[in-house]
């Protein structure tokens, strides 16, 4: 990218990664104001803006890609605030053992095992780290599961969590998400539930 010394490109890495890291922990932290408008709706324009954040992340442009990973970052934290809070409000305690409270960690933990995967292939030289682009992998590894993320919630998990549903008296929407939920042996529970 152009950097003179090893001071300064050490600088400007400290840069990016601490800017991320704010990006994250300001997103977490004004999710709760966020996420009041709805949280699948607040998902999808995550996603979104994910997507645009990350091509500007492997711009060759110093401030682009500044602003681009804070962007990112800051959609991250919101999202990863989001998530469970969807689970906690629409699957009763004595089903979370069936996979449902592990979900978002899971996924986070096979994000970190693939990039790991992924910098096997990484050049190691110091001169190929200069002219080789495959740092851009790394940034644009997210991309195809945001993309089917975005998917599933626009034609499969359209709903929010049967608590939002709940709140705004929509029963028959909320009867929906109650049969993802319960198993189908459970249908007089879900029906005696809004009865």
């Amino acid at each position: 990218m152009g950097w003179e010394t090893e001071e300064v490109t050490n600088s400007k890495e400290m840069l990016l990664a601490t800017l991320s890291m704010g990006g994250v922990g300001l997103g977490s932290l004004i999710s709760g104001m966020i996420l009041k408008n709805g949280r699948i709706k607040i998902i999808m324009i995550c996603n979104i803006v994910s997507i645009i954040a990350t091509f500007m992340s492997i711009w060759l442009n110093w401030t682009l890609m500044l602003i681009g990973r804070f962007i990112f970052s800051f959609v991250a934290g919101i999202a990863v605030a989001a998530a469970p809070k969807i689970i906690e409000e629409t699957v009763p305690p004595h089903l979370i053992d069936r996979g449902f409270g592990q979900s978002s960690n899971a996924i986070i933990c096979f994000g970190l095992f693939l990039s790991m995967v992924v910098g096997i292939a990484a050049p190691t030289e110091p001169r190929d780290l200069g002219t080789s682009d495959f740092w851009k992998i790394f940034y644009l590894i997210q991309v195809p599961f945001l993309v089917i993320s975005l998917v599933l919630m626009i034609f499969y998990h359209k709903y929010d969590s049967l608590q939002h549903h709940v709140k705004r008296g929509e029963k028959d929407v909320a009867m929906i998400i109650l049969g993802r939920v319960y198993p189908q042996e459970e249908i007089s529970v879900r029906e005696a539930i809004y009865s």
